[in-house]
């Protein structure tokens, strides 16, 4: 375990950092926070205004992918308004929503900087695309033969806000001392606060961003505004490649490219680039 001190030191490392971020990446770690307030626990602002506790039920931008029947589209009437405006901007600006405002991923990004990096686990040896596509099928299929209550039960969506929540409802806090909670708890950890980047759970497991990343794709296809790197101005440092939290960089001999399969339009490549190849 993680000791207070060691977590002590990390919170003033973290705001030594931030102090010296540029006015971009600022920006960017400011929606974040804005988009926890607005649909996490304790504020939840935006499901509160509509009548919910959490970023769940009716505000669920993944429930009905799941089960696509007419009763359960009109049951998350606002998760699918939401999905359906996500998937918009997506295509023609690139993944705002993931990389700036999802108060998931955005969460397990910011708590993984409380841990060491020395100690954190790389997972950018292992292909992303076939992991998300794989388990996004699972996903689909699921509901078909009786498990798809399972994939709702792992789904961040419904973890997080009950982390948020835990300390003060019984019913969150005895969630997690089920199986299903303890293996929820385990993957928003494993995959998230302690890998590298903090967000191997949005490149895996996350049906939005299964979606999402080929809507990017077909968005940059199309020729629209994407983060691209000018090779003519590249050394091959590997800055970016390091920096970026979802491996979307590869090197292959003198050319680097980013696949937008995988990119979630965060910026972290252009802000550590010392030549401005990143665009």
């Amino acid at each position: 375990m993680i000791s207070l001190s060691i977590i002590k030191y990390e919170t003033m490392n973290i705001i030594n950092k931030f102090k010296n971020l540029g006015r971009a990446a600022k920006i960017r770690y400011a929606t974040i926070i804005l988009g926890i307030i607005l649909f996490l626990p304790p504020l939840s602002l935006l499901p509160q205004f509509f009548g919910e506790s959490r970023f769940c039920g009716t505000w669920c931008m993944r429930m009905y992918m799941n089960n696509p029947s007419s009763y359960m589209m009109f049951a998350t009437f606002m998760g699918m308004t939401l999905a359906a405006l996500v998937f918009a901007v997506t295509f023609f600006f690139g993944r705002l929503w993931c990389g700036r405002l999802c108060p998931i991923g955005g969460t397990s990004e910011i708590a993984s900087k409380l841990v060491p990096d020395k100690i954190k686990i790389d997972y950018s040896k292992i292909p992303a695309p076939a992991v998300r596509y794989g388990y996004f099928l699972v996903f689909l299929v699921a509901p078909a033969v009786g498990i798809g209550t399972l994939c709702c039960k792992l789904c961040n969506f419904s973890t997080v806000p009950q982390l948020f929540t835990a300390p003060f409802n019984a019913g969150s806090m005895a969630f997690f001392f089920t199986t299903t909670g303890m293996l929820s708890a385990s993957l928003f950890i494993l995959l998230g606060v302690w890998s590298k980047g903090g967000r191997g759970y949005c490149n895996f497991m996350c049906p939005v961003g299964a979606v999402a990343s080929l809507v990017n794709g077909l968005g940059a296809k199309l020729g629209f505004r994407r983060y691209m790197i000018e090779n003519a101005k590249c050394t091959g440092c590997g800055a970016c490649s390091s920096a970026c939290p979802v491996w979307a960089i590869s090197q292959d001999k003198d050319v680097v490219k980013i696949s937008q399969f995988s990119c979630i339009s965060c910026g972290k490549c252009k802000d550590v680039c010392p030549k401005g190849a990143v665009k």
